[in-house]
């Protein structure tokens, strides 16, 4: 009976390491190559948009996004170059890659 136990014991360590070193490889790999890693564009999205869309793209002072169906290449050129009066350029502010997540980001919502 100890010698199952010991056994299963056993065969949980290895598992249990295996699985963690798996999970962990692929970041050690990331950082070799100093990949950049995805902005968070809910994160992104909060910093800069929020404020005038709301936290759900409900719309504030700004116009709603959320439940509009708009396309993610619109969403980027917009927020790049800005659409006066009221909506700012945030293509100085914001990367590449976070203005490419923020667009899937804002066409992805749906209205509440």
């Amino acid at each position: 009976m100890r010698l199952r136990h010991r056994t299963g014991a056993v065969l949980f360590a290895i598992a249990a390491v295996t699985l963690n070193a798996s999970f962990a490889y692929p970041a050690a790999k990331l950082k070799d190559k100093k990949v950049a890693s995805k902005p968070n564009a809910a994160k992104v999205y909060g910093a800069n948009c929020a404020g005038c869309h709301g936290a759900h793209g409900e719309g504030k002072s700004g116009p709603q996004l959320a439940g509009k169906h708009l396309k993610a290449s619109t969403v980027e050129a917009i927020v790049s170059k800005g659409k006066p009066p009221k909506m700012p350029a945030f293509g100085g502010k914001l990367k590449g890659s976070e203005l490419k997540a923020l667009a899937g980001y804002v066409s992805s919502m749906k209205a509440k």
